[in-house]
């Protein structure tokens, strides 16, 4: 069916009203500059909210997306596409947020709101704001090169870190994400987390491990060490609460022989690539989802006992091999 001419125009006067409302340029917070989209993407809610769900969809992926290709389009190539996603696609995802009947679900969550999304949406500043603060406090050398945006991501990520042909750093958050897997008080320290990813690789500079397919001990190492750093920094949350999810992670994990299995096998595999120890969905045989994030942290605990947090940021890769050997061999021995 065609569409008159006053649908046709319509893009153009919904962000015509959304500049004029909204500033989704870059901004600066104690040392990071970052770009959010949310306060454009909700003007684009409210102008679209009485035309049909996937009428809405499909404006989202015509006009939308394509003015913001640093975030999408990486969003096209996580999914496995070349650039932007394909608008069938792009439209199908974008529906999952824009039908208020059927809004998105992840299995294990409870299903998004449009009440909580909005809610992570307008928080959203105000709370990178404080924790990058906070970060500068615990880290003032923090120099942040990285390119940071937020934007609704259809429960693709939460947090996604991926490097340009310059080796640019970018770090793209999904704030629908955020909000079905995080709880606000959570926060901070995800951030945290995050903050240290971009602070671990300006510490190390050249020594920084690069390719697309880290090995083990690096992602394990980086990922627990992030998750150590943002939990000292946020010291009354436990353990499960910095490791997030799965839910039961550290029950598992803390179950009789299954951390002795775990420093056997990791042992085994500190020199491949296996992202299975870090995915959510799949796992090593006999361990939870995301067992290297646990696993990771235990290491970076132990050696926190003998190091600050800025060295422990420091150390470099040959080093943490070592120590990463001595840890897991005397776990493996343990019991």
């Amino acid at each position: 069916m065609s569409l008159s001419g006053r649908q046709r125009t319509l893009p153009a006067a919904l962000f015509i009203t959304a500049a004029l409302a909204f500033h989704s340029g870059p901004v600066r917070a104690a040392g990071c500059q970052y770009q959010n989209l949310m306060p454009a993407f909700l003007a684009f809610e409210q102008q679209t909210k009485a035309l049909p769900p996937a009428r809405r969809a499909q404006l989202f992926s015509d006009d939308f997306a394509p003015r913001h290709p640093d975030f999408y389009g990486e969003m096209g190539h996580i999914e496995g596409y070349d650039g932007l996603p394909p608008k069938d696609r792009l439209t199908k995802d974008a529906l999952r947020l824009l039908d208020p009947a059927n809004m998105e679900t992840l299995p294990g969550f409870t299903p998004l709101t449009q009440e909580r999304f909005e809610a992570a949406a307008r928080a959203t500043d105000a709370d990178f704001g404080q924790a990058q603060m906070a970060f500068a406090r615990t880290f003032p050398n923090l120099q942040c090169p990285a390119s940071i945006t937020f934007g609704p991501s259809f429960l693709h990520f939460d947090g996604h870190v991926y490097y340009d042909g310059n080796g640019r750093q970018h770090m793209m958050f999904g704030v629908d994400a955020l909000a079905v897997e995080h709880r606000p008080a959570d926060m901070p320290a995800l951030y945290a987390h995050e903050l240290f990813h971009i602070y671990h690789r300006q510490a190390l500079g050249a020594a920084f491990p690069k390719g697309d397919r880290p090995s083990v001990l690096w992602s394990m190492w980086s990922e627990g060490l992030a998750t150590y750093v943002s939990r000292q920094m946020n010291p009354a949350l436990s353990l499960q609460q910095a490791l997030a999810f799965p839910s039961d992670l550290v029950d598992r994990m803390q179950a009789p022989g299954v951390e002795q299995n775990a420093a056997r096998l990791m042992l085994a595999d500190l020199d491949a690539s296996n992202p299975a120890w870090f995915d959510t969905t799949h796992a090593i045989t006999g361990l939870p989802p995301r067992a290297g994030y646990y696993m990771g942290y235990a290491l970076a605990a132990s050696l926190g006992r003998h190091y600050s947090l800025d060295q422990l940021a420091h150390l470099q890769p040959e080093q943490v091999k070592i120590e990463a050997r001595k840890f897991f061999a005397a776990r493996a021995k343990a019991g």
